[in-house]
């Protein structure tokens, strides 16, 4: 790890400091042990809530006829060469993003270094020069941790990002004062979440924000923008396909998923109709997603 990572990290219970045993952290205030994979990867999340996020993934992996199926027969030649095609056949995102250049730049100003979290960002954060945190230990990410008990110090962090995630969250509102508990005063907060989007678990899926919302969740800082992350035509090159696979699948959720793939790469073209649909005074009549920054007071 990281060593200045490891220097504001700390349990994510008491925040007290965590001291290194036997491939493993050991709080020195309250004693709870947290693993230390063999990755390196540090898993920081108290053991109750860990199992209960385990056994939440499992159960939204069995949401899909298609998924199931493969974890089924998992190990069998047919499986691992449909996961590949599968792959191969999937269409580009059907979301068209408003730039993060601006953000970006606030975030990473050109000729300081900072230390900015985002959380959830799997592989791929959004700058190669943030940390990502994540659930999986799949993602790579050097820390594991929940969004709600980050294992940071108090005004630790010069940013926190958090793209997807919050509706993801039972308590966005807990995660929410611990994003703000470990900026430091003067760092940022950027959040990217779905609005016109459909239900989808990873393992949960429980919320929707509009930029008010947003503004609202974070009342603790100061607004420095926000608005629609993604536009009416993300909106309906999500919705579309779902509603074609929908109607020529009569009831059968495997021909769904099946029908879903090749309408999809019929209509993702629409998303880039958001490169002025954004701009359109009325675009958040259908939005499919909402973003805010917003600022911690400085003292």
């Amino acid at each position: 790890m990281d060593a200045k990572l490891s220097e504001i990290i700390c349990c994510p219970v008491c925040h007290g400091k965590l001291l290194p045993e036997n491939q493993a952290l050991t709080c020195s205030a309250c004693s709870m042990k947290y693993q230390v994979a063999e990755s390196g990867q540090a898993i920081l999340m108290p053991e109750p809530e860990k199992k209960v996020l385990d056994h939440s993934q499992n159960q939204a992996e069995n949401v899909s006829a298609l998924r199931a199926f493969f974890t089924r027969h998992q190990d069998s030649f047919f499986a691992k060469a449909a996961r590949g095609l599968a792959r191969a056949l999937t269409p580009p995102t059907f979301v068209h993003l408003k730039s993060r250049k601006e953000i970006l730049e606030i975030l990473f100003p050109q000729g300081r270094e900072t230390m900015v979290i985002d959380i959830g960002a799997g592989p791929n954060p959004i700058s190669p020069k943030a940390i990502a945190i994540d659930i999986s230990l799949e993602s790579g990410a050097p820390v594991l941790a929940l969004a709600e008990r980050l294992p940071f110090l108090d005004s630790s962090l010069d940013g926190v990002c958090a793209c997807g995630v919050l509706e993801h969250l039972k308590k966005p509102w807990i995660a929410g004062q611990e994003m703000m508990r470990v900026v430091k005063p003067g760092g940022y907060v950027y959040i990217e979440v779905p609005l016109l989007q459909g239900i989808h678990y990873n393992p949960y899926d429980e919320q929707r924000f509009t930029p008010d919302g947003l503004e609202t969740l974070f009342s603790g800082l100061n607004t420095v923008r926000k608005g629609l992350a993604s536009g009416p035509g993300s909106a309906l090159a999500h919705v579309l396909p779902n509603w074609l696979a929908l109607v020529f699948s009569f009831g059968s959720s495997l021909w769904f998923e099946l029908l879903y793939f090749f309408f999809a790469w019929m209509t993702f073209p629409i998303k880039y109709t958001d490169a002025f649909l954004l701009k359109h005074p009325k675009a958040f009549r259908a939005p499919l997603g909402s973003y805010y920054l917003g600022q911690k007071q400085k003292t």
